[in-house]
């Protein structure tokens, strides 16, 4: 691939982490457009790997605490569902909104998970995510919600309660209409809402000129996102999993190299060899 030009530091990433410029000016710097507070431990792979990762957020995740949203964490509480489905950890985050306290967001109302209310969580980022919590959760899918759908038991024939599905407002279908066809009731609420937020002017000028040998993206907005900006041919597109790469090549964006797994193991083998190509997994 074309060398890159000479790096500079953009400064801190939006969540505080000192991880803008890279030590190294030789490594080759990856940058992470993922939202603040996500994405530590891609960072420590791609570190591993002789990488400079710089996080800088395309987007922000706002919890959303609407009147449907407290009914479904209050009906939680009480056991109305027979399995409460998460398939990333700012589910939970947005969930933690409701701790229980007197705040305009809370209003007294906590969120937890009675005995009888099964958890099921896609990936082990979401299983640790749940731990934290105090929270083991029963089902683990590893790989994506159609993996989910697919490892998720038949329901039970004395259980005629619903399933809870908090998700993103963007989220896919996948999850909700595959559980729907396994029999299950489904209960979909919108548990947080990404929103685009301004990018530093440092980061569009270093996309354009090369400044960067790897961009990863995460979901389909920041894959959006990524695509209505200038980005050098040199850089090399990385994506986290098929929608994400749908979205992007539907933008009219170039994609190198698609991870095989939405973990940072994967994707940091994925900008391996985004940056080092095969004959086997040419750039």
């Amino acid at each position: 691939m074309t060398a890159s030009p000479e790096p500079r530091s953009t400064g801190p990433s939006a969540d505080g982490a000192a991880d803008g410029g890279p030590a190294d000016a030789t490594a080759p710097r990856v940058l992470l457009p993922r939202p603040a507070g996500a994405g530590a431990d891609l960072m420590e792979r791609l570190r591993e790997l002789g990488c400079a990762p710089e996080h800088h957020p395309f987007i922000e995740l706002v919890p959303e605490t609407d009147t449907d949203m407290r009914e479904a964490v209050e009906d939680l509480a009480s056991g109305a569902f027979s399995w409460l489905v998460i398939t990333s950890c700012a589910v939970f985050d947005a969930l933690d909104a409701f701790d229980g306290s007197d705040s305009a967001v809370a209003r007294g109302v906590a969120w937890s998970v009675p005995e009888g209310t099964r958890v099921a969580v896609v990936g082990e980022g979401s299983a640790a995510c749940a731990r934290e919590r105090g929270i083991e959760p029963d089902l683990i899918a590893h790989g994506s919600g159609k993996a989910l759908v697919a490892q998720m038991p038949a329901p039970a024939r004395d259980d005629a309660r619903p399933v809870l599905f908090p998700a993103s407002s963007a989220a896919a279908a996948t999850v909700p209409e595959g559980l729907r066809s396994l029999g299950y009731a489904v209960r979909q609420e919108i548990a947080y809402r990404p929103r685009s937020t301004s990018i530093d002017p440092a980061v569009v000028q270093d996309l354009a000129t090369g400044g960067y040998a790897a961009i990863v993206l995460t979901s389909s907005m920041i894959a959006r996102l990524a695509a209505a900006l200038p980005i050098h041919l040199s850089t090399q597109v990385v994506t986290i999993g098929a929608p994400t790469t749908a979205a992007a090549r539907e933008a009219g964006l170039r994609v190198d190299v698609e991870a095989e797994a939405p973990t940072p193991d994967a994707l940091a083998r994925a900008v391996a060899t985004a940056l080092h190509p095969t004959e086997d997994h040419p750039a």
